[in-house]
């Protein structure tokens, strides 16, 4: 492709995250990208969409819309999780490039089915890990690299988030809206699909009470987390525990990684504000990267600094690369790959980790609780 070709995109999915983020920001992008088609089970949310970002053409059938939209260069999945895998698999056989949203697959079996049908079609598969192109990130990640491995102490990852229904969404100017049209048929085929799903990833009767708890804990685990763990640190070499907290709103894992513990923190609870932070402490500086709501464009990422100066000074610095936010950064990205000028990094066998590493977590959750009981 072109450069300066605009890639025409079908949106499958029109709720929250299409809503306050996706379509909001490829119509910044609107020299780059158009979004000429959306798809949703909800013809209410659809028109919505529609109408507010004046995507022309509506579907509430996958099939139908590939059918129709020849044109369509990219088709972009941000609907419910237990569908992307199958979606993709269709989308990729009728000749489209693949933006999906993580998690990209919920089994082993469902990646591997998006890779074949990558490889038979030949098109690219661009997984939305936007974290991992915010420019802070790579310099962060930069300063992580120049440090003697043996000098690590110790690395902490917290995803601290507030659930309170509608609360940053409602201030961020692009919020969305709810519908309650939805077809009980459909809803009734995503819980079957999930139990199956969930079966066939962890071997566990769905009803079962280690199940249950094994549901709850992941919930609190986040892809985007162990993205990041995995291009700043490789695999770990085991997971050490895995805690919930009584109430179940939050979770402490230990990895054991070569010559550190990494420790993750993550939940959720009432207080509108956003805790989502990797730190890395060595002997003698100590880095920390912060996110902040996406939901609110143009939050800084910053990275600061802590360290000891050759004439024993303290030292703190932190920087803010740039404003952009990181869903912009991550599409101007995919444009580039896109029109040949780069390679995609988070690619579905990159993603593939990430539904192995949780595996590995999840089993050590069910060790833990059967221990337990």
């Amino acid at each position: 492709m072109s450069t300066s070709r605009v890639i025409n995109v079908a949106v499958i999915g029109a709720g929250e995250i299409a809503m306050c983020t996706h379509l909001p920001t490829l119509g910044f992008l609107s020299h780059m990208y158009e979004v000429t088609a959306i798809v949703d089970v909800s013809k209410q949310a659809v028109e919505h969409c529609a109408r507010k970002f004046n995507v022309p053409r509506t579907f509430t059938d996958v099939p139908e819309m590939l059918a129709a939209c020849s044109d369509v260069d990219m088709v972009l999945i941000c609907h419910s999780d237990e569908f992307h895998s199958v979606h993709a698999v269709q989308c990729l056989e009728a000749g489209k490039h693949l933006f999906i949203e993580k998690p990209m697959a919920q089994t082993l079996r469902e990646a591997d089915d998006i890779e074949a049908a990558r490889l038979a079609s030949g098109k690219l598969v661009f997984v939305g890990y936007m974290r991992r192109y915010a420019t802070a990130f790579l310099r962060f990640k930069e300063a992580v690299g120049k440090l003697d491995p043996a000098q690590i102490n110790y690395v902490r990852f917290r995803n601290f988030t507030s659930r309170v229904k509608d609360g940053i969404i409602s201030q961020s100017g692009t919020y969305s809206q709810r519908f309650s049209d939805i077809p009980e048929e459909a809803s009734a085929k995503r819980r079957q699909v999930a139990m199956s799903q969930f079966e066939e990833y962890t071997g566990l009767d769905y009803n079962s009470p280690v199940a249950q708890y094994i549901r709850a804990c992941k919930f609190h685990i986040s892809p985007h987390d162990l993205s990041l763990m995995r291009e700043l640190f490789g695999l770990p070499r085991h997971v050490i525990a895995a805690v919930p907290s009584a109430r179940g709103n939050f979770l402490s894992i230990m990895l054991q990684y070569d010559g550190f513990v990494l420790a993750y923190e993550s939940g959720e609870d009432a207080v509108l504000s956003v805790d989502a932070t990797v730190e890395v402490l060595a002997q003698h500086q100590r880095l920390k990267l912060a996110f902040d709501s996406p939901y609110i464009k143009g939050l800084p990422i910053t990275m600061t600094t802590l360290s000891r100066q050759p004439n024993g000074d303290f030292s703190e610095e932190t920087i803010r690369p740039t404003y952009e936010d990181y869903y912009t950064l991550m599409f101007k990205e995919l444009h580039r790959c896109l029109s040949g000028d780069a390679e995609i990094k988070t690619t579905v066998l990159d993603s593939r980790e990430d539904i192995s590493m949780l595996s590995n977590i999840l089993k050590a959750l069910a060790e833990g609780f059967e221990k337990r009981q």
